[in-house]
C-alpha cells in the first residue's frame, strides 16, 4: 500500500480564504464600444490600476453562446489529455491526480487565457489536494499581491498571497497587467450584438408586409374606426393617414438590405473564432475552400493547443509542483510531469498504412477489426468474401470469360 505524503515545509493553514471573501457582484449589460475603450484604459493605469469596470465587461461578453463555444473547443484539448508524472511510483499520487479537482483545475488554469492574471487556492485534506477554487478578481490587488476581504477593499486587512503560511496554498497565473483574450474580443462581442439588434428592427420594417389605411379626417370617429380594424387583422406593420396624403416607404435594396447585417454577422464571429483558435476553418464553414485548406488550418489548431498544453506544463512542474506539492510533502523532487498526448490519424490514412504493412507481415484479422471497429463476420460472410475476391483477382472466372469473348 503506497503511503501518504507528509508535509514538510508548509504550515498548517487555519481556516480557507475563499471562505472568508466577500464577492462583490460584477454588473451585466449596458456594455459598449465607448465603455470598453475607457475600461481598458483604466486596467491598463500604471498607478492604481481598476479592473472592475473591466471584468464587468468580460462578465457580460461570457454568455454569448459563440463565444463559449469556440472557447470549449480550445479548453477540451487540455482538460480531456490525459496527464501523468513521469518515474512516480506512489499510487496514492497517481489516484490524486486522476481526481475530479485535477479535471477542474485544468479548466481553471485556461481561463487565465481569456481572463488574464489570476490566483487559483488550492484546498488540502489529508495532506492532499482534493479541491481548487480561483479566487475572485475583483478581490484581487496583482500588484500588490494582496486578496481584499472585500471587493477592492482595504489592502490593510487582506491576505499577502505571496508570503508565508499563503504562498504554499495560492497558485499565482500569469502577470498583474495580463488583460487576456477577452480584453481583444470584446468589441467584436459587443458589435455583434449591436449588429443583431438593427437586423431586428430591419425585420420589424421590412419583414412583413405594410399595410396602408386612410380615413375621412372631416369624419370625427373614422380614424379610430380604422385603427381598430388595422389591430385586428394581425401583427404587421401599417400606417394610418388622412386622405390624400402622399406616403411613401423605401426598403433599402442591394448593398444596404438584409445582407449587409448577415455579412456583418459573419464577418464578426469570424473574427471571434480567428481570436480564440487561431483560424476558422474547423468551426465554421462557408462552402468554400479545399481539402488542403482545412489540413493547414487544422494544423493551426493543433499548434495553438500544443501551446496550450506547454503552457500548462510549464505551470504544473514548476509554480504547482515547487511551490505548493513539494513542500505539502508530494514525493515530485527531480520528477517532471507531461501530457499523454497520441497523435491519430485519420481513418483512410491509417488503413492504408496497415494495408501497405500486410504486403509484407502477417496480421492477424482479429486485431484489424478491433483497430477499426469493424464487426467480426461470420462464416457466411467470409465465404462469399472469397468467392468474390476469387472472381475479381488476375486469373480467376471474370478474367477467363473476358478471354473467352
Amino acid at each position: 500500500m503506497a503511503e501518504k505524503p507528509t508535509k514538510t515545509k508548509a504550515p498548517k493553514q487555519q481556516e480557507i480564504v475563499i471562505n472568508q471573501i466577500n464577492v462583490g457582484q460584477l454588473t451585466r449589460g449596458n456594455q459598449t464600444i465607448d465603455k470598453w475603450i475607457s475600461n481598458i484604459k483604466a486596467a491598463e493605469r500604471t498607478r492604481n490600476p481598476y479592473k472592475k469596470p473591466l471584468l464587468d465587461t468580460y462578465h457580460d461578453i461570457d454568455i454569448d453562446l459563440h463565444l463559449d463555444m469556440v472557447k470549449s473547443k480550445r479548453v477540451r484539448p487540455v482538460k480531456t489529455c490525459p496527464w501523468e508524472w513521469m518515474d512516480m511510483e506512489n499510487d496514492l499520487i497517481k489516484q490524486n491526480f486522476r481526481a475530479p479537482w485535477f479535471f477542474e483545475f485544468m479548466e481553471s488554469i485556461m481561463e487565465f487565457v481569456f481572463q488574464g492574471h489570476e490566483v487559483i487556492e488550492c484546498i488540502f485534506k489529508d495532506h492532499l489536494i482534493y479541491d481548487t477554487e480561483i479566487i475572485p478578481r475583483q478581490n484581487i490587488y496583482g500588484q500588490e499581491g494582496i486578496i481584499t476581504k472585500e471587493m477592492y477593499g482595504s489592502k490593510e486587512s487582506g491576505w499577502r498571497y505571496r508570503e508565508e503560511p499563503n504562498c504554499y496554498y495560492m497558485l499565482e497565473i500569469g502577470k498583474p497587467k495580463d488583460l487576456g483574450l477577452y480584453s481583444k474580443i470584446a468589441p467584436y462581442i459587443l458589435l455583434t450584438r449591436g449588429n443583431l439588434s438593427d437586423f431586428s428592427r430591419y425585420n420589424e420594417l421590412f419583414g412583413m408586409p405594410l399595410r396602408l389605411y386612410e380615413y375621412d379626417p372631416h369624419d370625427p370617429g373614422s380614424r379610430d374606426e380604422v385603427i381598430n380594424q388595422a389591430e385586428s387583422q394581425g401583427a404587421a406593420a401599417y400606417v394610418v393617414v388622412p386622405k390624400g396624403t402622399g406616403f411613401t416607404m423605401h426598403e433599402t435594396k442591394g448593398t444596404g438590405g438584409s445582407s449587409t447585417y448577415k455579412d456583418l454577422h459573419t464577418i464578426l464571429r469570424d473574427e471571434v473564432t480567428i481570436g480564440v483558435l487561431g483560424q476558422k476553418l474547423t468551426s465554421s464553414s462557408d462552402g468554400k475552400g479545399s481539402y488542403a485548406l482545412g489540413s493547414v488550418h487544422q494544423e493551426v489548431e493543433k499548434s495553438v493547443n500544443l501551446e496550450d498544453r506547454m503552457m500548462v506544463e510549464y505551470i504544473l512542474n514548476y509554480q504547482l509542483k515547487n511551490n505548493i506539492l513539494i513542500p505539502h510533502g508530494y514525493p515530485l523532487e527531480g520528477i517532471n510531469g507531461r501530457f499523454l498526448v497520441s497523435e491519430e490519424l485519420p481513418k483512410e490514412k491509417k488503413a492504408e498504412m496497415w494495408l501497405k504493412i500486410e504486403e509484407r507481415v502477417p496480421i492477424a484479422a482479429e486485431d484489424f477489426y478491433n483497430e477499426f471497429g469493424v464487426p467480426h463476420p461470420d462464416e457466411a460472410a467470409v465465404e462469399l468474401w472469397t468467392q468474390r475476391k476469387s472472381i475479381t483477382q488476375p486469373g480467376g472466372a471474370a478474367t477467363e470469360r473476358g478471354k473467352q469473348s
